[in-house]
């Protein structure tokens, strides 16, 4: 039987643009039919894509509306745990300074650790890249 995590990975499928919508729900369909049999937080899961794509095909969300509805849904189930990382900072200059292991807790976003512009003082600006993660 399908999972929740399975579930989410074959929706971003779709969101990333990697099958069509129509794919999704070739294999959504079958995957899920008999899910009342199934975790209580997988049958809400299950529901909650339903609900979207029957407002959808009934004309009730924009496809623009589907996607931002259904990403909120996968967005949802995404670990909130905080992650251990080393920082990088890459100075205006171009040096290179490696800061101690630090943990830090990412929003739940579709955006995975990596590059970020911040700022390092009032007259520069530096690059942290956020290096060996893992959850804390």
């Amino acid at each position: 039987m399908v999972n929740a995590s399975q579930i989410r990975a074959r929706l971003s499928d779709w969101l990333e643009g990697r099958i069509s919508l129509s794919e999704f729900e070739d294999w959504f369909v079958p995957a899920t039919w008999n899910i009342h049999n199934s975790d209580a937080s997988v049958e809400k899961l299950v529901d909650e894509i339903e609900l979207r794509l029957s407002e959808y095909s009934g004309g009730y969300l924009e496809p623009k509306q589907l996607r931002e509805e259904l990403r909120a849904v996968v967005d949802a189930g995404r670990p909130s745990s905080p992650l251990v990382c080393n920082i990088l900072w890459v100075m205006p200059n171009g040096i290179p300074v490696l800061s101690e292991a630090r943990t830090v807790v990412l929003p739940k976003t579709r955006k995975s650790p990596g590059t970020k512009k911040s700022n390092y003082s009032a007259a520069s600006s530096a690059i942290s890249i956020c290096l060996n993660y893992e959850l804390a």
